[in-house]
């Protein structure tokens, strides 16, 4: 039977114009390797796309404006 392993955590990426915080979902089949679905959604809605120069500042900024909607969730950076 196959199992597949769910990972969902923060992380941060590089847009055109610098970093932002987003929610990332992955998806793996431990019986094929091959397998895999990866999804990443901003964490502010479109009207908020802020992207910041450093990854600090953009860390920074998530934890001021996330309140407790985060509270608990892994965050890779």
């Amino acid at each position: 039977m196959n199992k597949n392993k769910k990972e969902y955590f923060l992380t941060l990426q590089q847009g055109t114009y610098g970093f932002f915080v987003s929610e990332m979902w992955i998806e793996t089949n431990e019986n094929d390797e091959d397998f895999y679905e990866v999804e990443l959604n901003r964490v502010k809605p479109s009207e908020m796309q802020y992207q910041f120069k450093t990854k600090y500042e953009a860390i920074k900024d998530f934890e001021n404006w996330c309140g407790d909607n985060w509270d608990g969730v892994e965050r890779r950076w």
